[in-house]
């Protein structure tokens, strides 16, 4: 009887430490997922300046031209009404793109919701379409004028007449930012009136409303980034992150601040920096609260982005390295060639892109174990 007991009791010891590990580190149970090349995508030549675009039905390639593809690599004919292929007149090409949009041939921006894509807006000919970003359920376009003077209108979702962002005037665009829980825009620009270098920060609520300013003389910042109510600007060798009242909330220093990667992870932000260090740290992990905490990562990572629950994505040496946000590598995927860039996106999770040393484009698959594989650690 002592012995049935003492087999019940590592039962359920044992019962419970495997239900802790499904809620606590579910990823436990999928390590028997490996990484293959896929056999139907056949490697893609391109060119040192090569441009990869993801929407919800395939990924395009700007190399020279544009070409799509199926995520299973098969290539796509031109996913343009005719219509519209024959008011561009010329191939289209696209120049940039978000999650949803893409801006084509400077001029054009689509949405690449559905197939054919469909025409959003059309930028006048006196300007040539510089930068777009998604912001929710609006999109922020950046003009361009023959002076190379930076305008940067706002589209809302439904509407074809954009709104201008007023109240920025002796002041240059540099970067934007959105807010996902105050709803806020966040514009950085340069001052332009100034004898000396000053950054402002202009606020825009429901859309094009200013909701205010915020002016930091002598200081130049290059890039910024929203973290809840909470606003984080890069510069050359500093960190700063402001509250929107104004308030400093805290302040980091280091030599080459300003070269990094980011990485949104749900509501939080983490910045990456391959030659700063603080005390040792080389990243910086900004919660939701928008308090910081510096940490340790593997030195050396390149082409660092989000990826499936919570996890980093990025190219350590020749390895595809899955990374915790405390940055321990939780998986690693060896690869048979030199890699140089690494994409992934949610349209099509369990594939992986891979740019060669050659300039070759490389499709990986996850799948189970028992199917033909690169090395896997």
């Amino acid at each position: 009887m002592k012995f049935i007991k003492i087999i019940l009791v590592l039962f359920f010891i044992a019962a419970a430490v495997v239900t802790g590990l499904y809620f606590v580190r579910p990823d436990f149970f999928n390590r028997h997922e490996t990484l293959f090349a896929s056999d139907s995508a056949m490697p893609i030549q391109l060119d040192d300046n090569a441009k990869m675009h993801f929407f919800r039905n395939g990924f395009a390639v700007t190399s020279g031209d544009t070409k799509f593809f199926t995520y299973d690599g098969a290539e796509m004919s031109l996913p343009f009404a005719q219509q519209d292929l024959e008011n561009m007149g010329v191939q289209p090409i696209i120049n940039m793109s978000t999650d949803n949009y893409v801006l084509v041939n400077n001029r054009y921006i689509y949405s690449t919701s559905k197939i054919p894509f469909e025409l959003v807006y059309e930028i006048p000919e006196e300007f040539d379409g510089w930068d777009i970003k998604e912001l929710d359920d609006m999109l922020l376009f950046v003009l361009k004028d023959s002076n190379n003077q930076l305008k940067p209108q706002l589209l809302k979702k439904g509407d074809y007449i954009p709104a201008d962002l007023s109240g920025m005037e002796h002041s240059s665009f540099l970067d934007a930012s959105y807010g996902y829980s105050n709803k806020l825009i966040s514009i950085l620009t340069i001052a332009t009136d100034t004898p000396n270098p000053s950054t402002r920060v202009f606020y825009f609520a429901d859309g094009n409303s200013p909701f205010g300013v915020l002016s930091l003389d002598d200081a130049a910042f290059y890039k910024i980034y929203n973290v809840q109510n909470r606003i984080a600007l890069i510069g050359i060798h500093q960190i700063m992150c402001y509250n929107i009242d104004g308030s400093l909330m805290w302040s980091l220093h280091g030599p080459n601040s300003y070269i990094h990667q980011h990485a949104g992870i749900n509501s939080e932000l983490l910045l990456y920096f391959n030659k700063a260090r603080f005390n040792k740290a080389n990243a910086v992990y900004i919660n939701e609260n928008g308090d910081m905490e510096t940490m340790v990562f593997p030195s050396g990572l390149t082409s660092i982005q989000a990826y499936k629950d919570g996890y980093i994505l990025a190219l350590d040496k020749s390895n595809i390295a899955v990374i915790s946000r405390k940055g321990s590598i939780d998986r690693r995927y060896a690869l048979n060639i030199s890699p140089t860039r690494l994409y992934w996106t949610p349209f099509s999770p369990n594939n992986m892109y891979v740019i060669d040393r050659n300039n070759l484009l490389h499709t990986y698959i996850l799948g189970k174990s028992g199917t033909r594989k690169d090395e896997n650690t």
